[in-house]
């Protein structure tokens, strides 16, 4: 998943982000994401900066529907803003 920053790309900003489950099954869940929060730092002249979740094989049947959970960004820093669009919903499909 990708950040995306916009209106310019001068200067250091800063933004968090969190992953929170929006499944029942929120323990199976977090057995299986290995980054669950963090903070992205857009160096100067950087426009996009991935969101890594390391998915760890499962060990057992998965409940269902298929587990999601929502990234949401907060706290802006240096000067950054968040647009209308500060989250997004992740289905995880296991093959």
């Amino acid at each position: 998943m990708y950040v995306k920053r916009s209106f310019g790309s001068t200067g250091r900003v800063t933004v968090m982000f969190d992953m929170t489950s929006k499944t029942s099954e929120s323990v199976l869940l977090s057995e299986r994401i290995e980054f669950r929060q963090g903070t992205l730092t857009f160096e100067d002249g950087e426009m996009l900066i991935p969101i890594a979740i390391k998915v760890f094989k499962k060990m057992y049947h998965e409940p269902s529907p298929p587990p999601k959970y929502e990234i949401k960004l907060s706290s802006p820093r240096l000067g950054a803003q968040i647009g209308p669009e500060d989250k997004a919903l992740i289905t995880y499909f296991d093959d």
